[in-house]
């Protein structure tokens, strides 16, 4: 922000929010560190921890930015899965207890995070997919060992 002028939030703006920011979620770690809690409480706390952490985020740019930062076309799936995984994996450590769901939201949300996070890298992405393209290609000559 500080080497873009052209930027819709003044350096002065994010900076004194950012202090405010890692308080949070240096208070969240603690909390969680220091504390001997079961792995279902830890789980939530670790949702919870990501939601406060999209709600630092929404006070440093600013919450329409944020929004319309994840609304892009190339994070807009990323975004969508992410909540309904932090939504639904609250639900599941709270309301329905059910350790197996629980364990496979907290990968897709990892997972769409990840994805997520790619987007602003450049050609992340499109990284990612040549990688698991060459993975998976089947078509691929497979590599064979002559012991002649």
């Amino acid at each position: 922000c500080c080497l873009v002028r052209s930027s819709a939030v003044s350096c002065a703006r994010v900076l004194s929010r950012a202090p405010v920011c890692l308080l949070v979620r240096s208070f969240a770690l603690v909390c969680v560190l220091v504390q001997r809690i079961p792995v279902r409480a830890l789980i939530g706390d670790r949702a919870r921890a990501h939601a406060c952490a999209c709600a630092c985020a929404c006070c440093q740019v600013g919450p329409v930015k944020q929004c319309r930062d994840m609304s892009a076309p190339e994070r807009s799936t990323a975004s969508l899965i992410y909540i309904v995984t932090l939504v639904g994996t609250l639900l599941s450590v709270f309301v329905l207890k059910v350790q197996i769901l629980t364990f496979l939201l907290v990968v897709l949300q990892m997972c769409s995070l990840t994805w997520y996070m790619l987007s602003y890298v450049p050609y992340g992405q499109q990284c990612v997919r040549r990688i698991i393209r060459r993975c998976t290609d089947t078509s691929a000559p497979a590599l064979t060992l002559s012991l002649a």
